[in-house]
């Protein structure tokens, strides 16, 4: 028996030191750091998303989400234009931004009805522009978003790790945190404030050459969109929630007449629809030098925007 147990634990031994060999590699690899940081280790895998991710871990730690009098939803064009620590402060009220990349309105509904248990906002805010139109590949397990937040267990905490752990997603995760997770000067900047917002730094910002900057989208997919925000205003109704979608603007430079008049049709849609409790500022005459790209602004971009949103709610219009 003993000898059985040795050759357990030598083969046990051996494979744990290839795999740390593996991990240690890919990283490296992708980070061009010989030197792990460990601070950025994932701790879940609800999604395929490393931003939805994160986002959840800064929720857990911030414990906000639960306090919160107004959150905002949605993608990145919620997560970097809209500015909760300002709104935070102008409006006297706990503001915290759960957006993450490419959370679409459809999936902002299901992460709402995961949470309503134990959230209670008074207010709901929406950012939004043309690139939120229709469907993605993002997968997301909803049924274990409350837990992973709100249940502090050992046990649970192993279970969100293992639920959908693969190394390569690990390795990917673990690199893409190390390398953006604290600067504010980069395409894929994971740097969540206090309030959960991401705001860029236009100093010295850098690119990513792996990801194509924000373009002009057309109106392709915009039922989907609309079934969506139909979902949240219905929730948003019958907990007595105000509601607010805001339309954020492109750069100047990429619209052209027929581009404007695409937008125009779509506020008036959204008008119609929803009334006060939509904010047409697709049309918010920002200078281009506040803008990342087509349609995500810097720090100062967003600082325009979010007051505009500020005073509006401010005046009781909705």
């Amino acid at each position: 028996m003993k000898p059985f147990f040795s050759k357990l634990f030598f083969h046990g031994t051996l494979c744990l030191l290839i795999a740390t060999i593996f991990l240690y590699g890919s990283y490296v690899k992708s980070t061009e750091s010989l030197t792990p940081d460990f601070r950025e280790l994932p701790t879940n895998f609800i999604s395929n998303s490393v931003c939805f991710n994160s986002k959840l871990e800064h929720a857990k730690a911030s414990g906000k989400p639960a306090d919160a009098n107004c959150l905002v939803l949605g993608s990145s064009i919620s997560l970097n234009n809209i500015d909760a620590g300002l709104l935070s402060q102008k409006n006297k009220q706990t503001v915290y931004n759960f957006s993450s990349w490419g959370l679409k309105p459809y999936q902002s509904y299901q992460l709402l009805k995961s949470l309503d248990r134990k959230i209670a906002p008074k207010q709901l805010i929406i950012a939004f522009n043309n690139t939120d139109f229709g469907r993605d590949n993002k997968q997301i397990s909803y049924a274990t978003i409350y837990d992973f937040i709100f249940n502090n267990s050992l046990l649970n905490r192993l279970q969100c790790f293992f639920e959908h752990f693969n190394i390569q997603d690990f390795v990917s995760d673990w690199a893409l945190r190390s390398n953006f997770s604290r600067r504010d000067n980069v395409y894929q900047s994971l740097r969540f404030d206090a309030h959960g917002s991401i705001l860029l730094n236009a100093h010295n910002f850098q690119y990513s050459k792996d990801i194509q900057p924000l373009v002009y989208h057309d109106t392709t997919g915009y039922p989907v969109f609309q079934a969506g925000i139909d979902s949240i205003a219905n929730f948003c109704a019958k907990r007595n929630i105000q509601l607010l979608l805001v339309y954020s603007p492109w750069k100047k430079e990429v619209l052209t007449p027929d581009k404007i008049s695409e937008i125009k049709t779509v506020s008036n849609r959204l008008e119609n629809r929803y009334k006060k409790s939509f904010l047409d500022l697709s049309s918010l005459p920002i200078e281009s030098r506040y803008f990342v790209d087509g349609g995500h602004l810097y720090k100062n971009g967003a600082t325009i925007l979010s007051e505009k949103v500020s005073n509006y709610l401010q005046k009781g219009k909705i």
